[in-house]
Formats: structure tokens, sequence, C-alpha cells
């Protein structure tokens, strides 16, 4: 049946899993199980769902760190038509080790803003203030740093772009996006670079990233930025600046039945001065990591 490849997904933590194996078969066991993961059969729905522990750092004052238990795992690829947790896409052109697709998600930088799981997957609505507060008794604004307490709200945004896919050789990716909000609300525009190898073991199969993130001035502005529309002291008033940021992740997988794995992962990202320096950020990176088991419906 013809497959397309994908890598394994930083939110589902899950992979295709294998049976488990004697020692003496168990290395080269491993690498065929390692190559059928990195692929995805068409026209089938996958499902997979991930329990344990994970948690995120929290970045914006007043927010606490997200802590999450289930983790589901749904993609969809047909001939040119695709969905993989929230991304939609159609396929432009494909190869044996190359494709180019145009695509559209929630943008998930509103994440930060919300306590909300889902505002994790998939950029949930944020129940934060809509407009401004009344000023103090004094007639002046609340001399308090920016939180989510007393800002205007942010809200989700939508992007579309186009991506590239290329692999170079058995268990190595390499990807390039760029990306424009379609919603007009940061209407700035972001894009990435990311290389991730594969290599499988076996103590299971382990998959590591690094990437490479442009996110422009209007888009952090709008996330990050502090002005008039929030209900700050004008000495709090910050522009956010256009940042790269850096961030280095693994991901592990190993095997315990055809459909149940041990998963784990671990992510950092460092912020930028443009994000970091703003009053509402309250340290210049983020940490996420993940623990539990896999299973595959």
């Amino acid at each position: 049946m013809p497959t397309v490849y994908r890598t394994l997904s930083a939110v589902a933590l899950a992979t295709c899993l294998c049976l488990p194996v004697k020692a003496d078969e168990a290395d080269t066991s491993f690498v065929e199980d390692f190559n059928e993961q990195l692929k995805v059969f068409i026209n089938e729905l996958n499902i997979r769902v991930a329990m344990g522990y994970g948690e995120r750092s929290s970045i914006v004052r007043g927010t606490d760190p997200l802590s999450f238990y289930v983790l589901p795992d749904v993609s969809y690829y047909g001939e040119r038509f695709f969905f993989d947790n929230g991304m939609v896409g159609y396929s432009l052109k494909q190869g044996r080790r190359h494709e180019v697709s145009l695509f559209t998600k929630l943008n998930t930088e509103f994440s930060f803003f919300t306590d909300s799981i889902t505002g994790y997957w998939f950029g949930d609505a944020y129940s934060g203030v809509s407009s401004f507060r009344n000023p103090s008794p004094s007639g002046g604004w609340e001399d308090e740093p920016p939180s989510v307490d007393n800002i205007a709200k942010r809200s989700w945004a939508i992007d579309a772009g186009i991506r590239g896919d290329y692999y170079p050789a058995d268990y190595t990716h390499i990807g390039v996006i760029l990306s424009q909000d379609i919603r007009n609300k940061h209407r700035g525009q972001w894009a990435s670079v990311m290389v991730s190898q594969g290599v499988p073991t076996a103590l299971g199969n382990f998959n590591f990233k690094g990437e490479l993130t442009y996110k422009s001035q209007d888009l952090v502005d709008y996330y990050y930025g502090v002005s008039s529309r929030d209900n700050v002291a004008p000495n709090y008033y910050y522009r956010g600046r256009s940042v790269v940021q850096p961030a280095l992740s693994v991901h592990w997988q190993y095997p315990l039945s055809d459909r149940l794995s041990i998963v784990g992962s671990g992510r950092y990202m460092w912020l930028g001065d443009g994000v970091a320096d703003s009053p509402l950020i309250t340290k210049d990176t983020t940490t996420t990591f993940f623990l539990g088991v896999s299973y595959a419906l």
C-alpha cells in the first residue's frame, strides 16, 4: 500500500508500535520497527492515546505550569488531503523523499495564556479580560506588573502557509515552513527550519530534533507587547520585537506489545530577547516533558 512519511509528533508522543523481541534479535528488529513507524498508510485513520504525566512550564505572569495526563494523536492522510493533530493540509507535490504542501492550523502561541489543556493542543479560547478595567479609585492605573489578570484579551489566530519536507536518508527529516496569519489577529508571520534524526536501539526508538523558528514583530507584539489596550501603568508599556527561537527536543518510545508502548518526551526552547524582555514574561526559556504509556486504537 502506498505510504507517506512523517516524523514523530511532539504533541502525541506516540508512534506506530511493534511486537516485543528476543534479546539476540533486538538490534535488527528495532531498526525494522523504527523504519515502519516513520510511515503512515494513506486512506487510514490513525488514533493513539498517550496516558501519563506531563508538564509545560509557565512563561506568562499570572499563569501556572500546565499539567496534562492524556494526549491524543489523531491523523489521516489521503492521496493529497491530510489532517494531523489540528493541521489541515493539501499536498501539491509528492516524491519518494520529498513533499510540498499547503496547510492551515491554529497558532499555538495563544496556549501560553490559558491553563486549559485544549489550549496546549489547539489554541483554545482564553477567558481573560476582554476590555479595559476601570481605573483605580485614585484615578490612575493599577500600579501592578502586567499579567493575565489585568491585560486585554489575547486571542487565537489561524495561520496558513506552505511547507516542504525532505528525507535525505533513513530516519532523517528536514522540514521548512512559511506561515502567515489569515484571521487578522497578530497579522504577522513565522517561519521555521527543523532537522530530526531517528536512532533505533535495543533500549527503544529515539528521535532527536533541532528547530529554529522566526516570529515577526507583529506576532510578538500582539501576544507579548504591553500598551494602552492593557490595564497597566504606562511605565510597563513594551513593544515586542521579532525573534529567532532555537529549540531542542527528544522523543522516546519502547514497545511492550503490538499496541502498547512506554513513551517519553522532552523539549527546551529559548524565547529570544524580543519575547523575554516583555514585562509579561517571567523567564527566558520554556520546557515541556511527558512520560507515560501509549495505546494505538
